[in-house]
């Protein structure tokens, strides 16, 4: 069997728009991890900002490619890994959708991880070939070397969030740093991968991540921070230490964090505020009781989410929301609940999406009982049906579009507030690259115009 020397991992994505700021942090903890155990060349190609994964193998030729999906990009994945069996490649696929389907990928990759993949991937690097491999986790997260960033292209991803970035706009023009320092969330949402798997909480330490915050703060001179953890203020005692960490290193930097909304707490947020917090997000998810009961198994109450959000605008703290439209069972009443709930409430930012089920959650099961998900079903197919047993994909488009503008309405007293409170938005839109785009192609139009007629 030949040593593997050089790998490729792979970022899939089947957009058109590629333009994400967030790296994939996962794959370089990956690549760190088996960089430094097991002497191996990586490289990593992120499809989501541009990058083609099979020019990638031609021009790199790996001796292993590993890649990680989502349901919604599991196609594509498949699609390289065929690429790189024909030129007799080694293929690995780990990440959610492998892990919920695993006979399923095992049909287009010679080997399947499930869970964790760091250890996993050493032992497939030392010779491991079984079809299907249980991830174990490292127990002690401090001991997975830190992202390689330098196999980043960072420069684009901290000049795409400008753009792209939904929560972002609070913090341009500073560069903005993305950082994970858990894995894991302690709840079981209906519609989360993470409700099909058992997976306990797992921390960094406050020192280990503070080291990690200053190396990235110096290297690529960021101002502002975001934390990818899917509950951030879960562990309280870390967060403490954490932002004690930051206001003593002086780093000064502005950052925003997703928690849940029973988390929230004065004493946290003054604290927060105090190392940098500028903004924290939440799904807030629906303003129906009974379909936020439904989404978050009678976890949390509208009263939750309302006393969240009015602790963080006593804190001066923003608040980001996320909202599902779309629930099987769910009438047009809960539905105008839910824009009636974000139009009272004046959030900061907002995402709206229709419902997605993915394999393995209890979504799923609810989908396919009320005959939802048709048997021919596309994994590429999610952002053009609905899985509403009473709406229509273009019905609940409309009301997406309606919950939208009922947070931003164009009104003339909203821009002009929007401009007391963000000035550098009037900035921000002439140094968008697509507003010069558009500007370029007016004057040059003109040009021609003038050169053909004369006037």
């Amino acid at each position: 069997m030949n040593k593997i020397k050089k790998a490729l991992l792979v970022n899939p994505s089947r957009f058109l728009y590629k333009e994400s700021c967030v790296p994939p942090v996962v794959l370089g903890y990956l690549a760190s991890w088996v960089m430094r155990h097991d002497g191996v060349e990586v490289k990593i190609s992120d499809e989501a900002i541009g990058h083609n994964a099979i020019n990638d193998i031609n021009g790199f030729k790996p001796d292993i490619v590993g890649l990680t999906a989502m349901t919604e990009f599991s196609l594509r994945a498949y699609e390289i890994a065929g690429e790189a069996r024909k030129r007799k490649i080694l293929t690995v696929m780990g990440g959610k959708h492998a892990t919920a389907l695993p006979e399923e990928a095992a049909g287009h990759v010679d080997i399947v991880v499930k869970g964790p993949g760091e250890l996993a991937l050493s032992e497939i690097v030392n010779g491991r070939r079984d079809k299907v491999i249980e991830g174990r986790r490292i127990e002690d997260m401090d001991l997975i070397p830190p992202v390689p960033w330098d196999l980043l292209d960072m420069p684009l991803y901290l000049r795409n969030y400008k753009t792209v970035h939904p929560f972002a706009s609070v913090f341009w023009p500073s560069r903005l740093g993305f950082i994970m320092t858990s894995r894991g969330c302690p709840y079981k949402c209906i519609f989360c991968y993470n409700s099909s798997e058992n997976r306990k909480l797992q921390f960094m330490s406050p020192g280990r991540v503070i080291g990690d915050i200053m190396e990235l703060k110096k290297n690529y001179d960021i101002g502002s921070l975001c934390f990818l953890d899917d509950n951030l203020f879960s562990n309280r005692k870390n967060l403490k230490e954490l932002c004690a960490l930051m206001i003593e290193n002086r780093l000064n930097l502005k950052w925003m964090c997703a928690s849940s909304v029973n988390y929230i707490e004065e004493e946290y947020l003054e604290m927060a505020k105090e190392a940098g917090c500028v903004q924290i997000s939440f799904g807030f998810e629906s303003g129906s009781q009974r379909i936020l009961s439904l989404l978050k198994k009678n976890r949390f109450t509208l009263e939750d989410n309302l006393r969240a959000i009015r602790l963080c605008k006593q804190a001066g703290i923003k608040i980001a929301g996320s909202f599902i439209l779309g629930t099987p069972t769910e009438t047009e009443s809960e539905i105008r609940e839910t824009i009636d709930f974000i139009q009272r409430n004046s959030l900061n930012s907002i995402n709206i999406q229709q419902i997605k089920p993915y394999p393995g959650t209890e979504l799923w099961d609810l989908c396919k009982e009320k005959n939802t998900i048709p048997e021919d079903f596309s994994w590429d197919s999610y952002d053009t049906r609905s899985f509403s047993d009473i709406f229509s994909y273009k019905e609940l488009s409309r009301f997406l579009i309606e919950a939208v503008n009922s947070n931003n309405p164009y009104t003339l007293r909203r821009a002009i507030n929007r401009l007391k409170s963000q000035p550098q938005m009037v900035l921000r839109i002439f140094y968008d690259p697509r507003f010069i785009r558009i500007i370029k192609t007016i004057l040059g139009n003109a040009l021609k115009h003038f050169k053909r007629y004369g006037v």
